[in-house]
């Protein structure tokens, strides 16, 4: 941990939190789970790392969780900061600000903590040479558009149902359906052409997720198509990540409808196979540099932070 920032008012300082455990640590996961309402079970207590494990101190070498302290060392809030690139842009990356996790204690709304957590993850981002910085959380969009944030892209969902490719028998060579996290799926989830670029060290928090569904085709010994659907307390029923061979992604698809008949299919427009799809923006993005087109940028669930 280590002093990132002091000011005067009722945010005193902000502390950047990079290791797990102790009572700072504990105290930034119970506002956060308390926060977004994270369902509590009967023989555990969940928490808002298990579904946004890239927050998780120490979890993640690209992201560090700023909390904001008053004159007395009390936690007002906190908010993240990952930075990494976005691939797929016509041969380039963008290097981008990716903001989560923003928080405020209820007693402290209305002070300006949120917003000044926000400024912080914007400064420390245009440091880091970022030409974006991004976000998902739209609960706040006000506060949001006060800081320059506008939205961005377009995601539909349509149900998997619908889906233009339809089941067919497996190819043969041995092909294996399958379900569950395997390390494996992470070196397919690398192989993307779109989305955040993923780096080796990243394989500790993408296995962390709690409460995500794992599906996959091997065929003669690799993977040929996988996909992952839910993360408890959002994108639950919507298959969110979805990559492989268009000859595969039916066969996956329809081992899912089999357990979920009415899971929800996340992805980019499409164009007409999406006609009848809901049609939303992507997130909320300010520009740091000129001539930034943002509209045909995509994350897949997971990016979602």
């Amino acid at each position: 941990m280590e002093d990132s920032d002091r000011k005067s008012g009722p945010l005193a300082r902000i502390q950047t939190l990079r290791e797990p455990g102790g009572p700072l640590a504990d105290r930034v996961d119970t506002l956060l789970t308390e926060a977004f309402a994270v369902p509590q079970g009967a023989a555990f207590r969940a928490s808002y790392y298990d579904d946004f494990p890239v927050w998780r101190p120490g979890g993640c070498q690209s992201a560090a969780l700023h909390v904001g302290l008053d004159a007395l060392d009390r936690v007002l809030g906190c908010a993240g900061l990952r930075i990494t690139e976005l691939l797929g842009l016509e041969g380039r990356s963008v290097r981008l600000g990716i903001v989560g996790a923003v928080a405020t204690l209820p007693a402290a709304r209305g002070l300006g903590v949120g917003t000044r957590l926000v400024e912080f993850c914007i400064e420390q981002a245009r440091r880091g040479g970022c030409e974006a910085v991004v976000l998902w959380d739209s609960s706040e969009s006000s506060m949001y558009s006060r800081l320059g944030f506008r939205e961005f892209g377009t995601q539909c969902l349509m149900r998997l149902s619908d889906f233009p490719v339809k089941g067919s028998p497996l190819p043969g060579g041995g092909t294996r359906v399958g379900t569950g996290w395997s390390d494996s799926l992470f070196e397919f989830l690398r192989q993307r052409k779109s989305g955040l670029r993923l780096i080796e060290s990243d394989i500790g928090w993408i296995r962390r997720h709690r409460n995500v569904e794992w599906y996959w085709i091997e065929g003669e010994g690799c993977l040929r198509a996988a996909c992952a659907l839910g993360r408890g307390i959002d994108l639950q029923g919507i298959v969110h990540e979805w990559h492989g061979q268009s000859g595969y992604l039916g066969p996956l698809f329809d081992q899912v409808l089999k357990k979920h008949p009415g899971a929800l299919l996340m992805g980019p427009d499409m164009g007409d196979i999406t006609l009848d799809a809901h049609r939303m923006a992507v997130g909320m993005v300010l520009p740091l540099v000129p001539a930034l087109e943002p509209e045909s940028w995509w994350f897949w669930g997971l990016d979602s932070a």
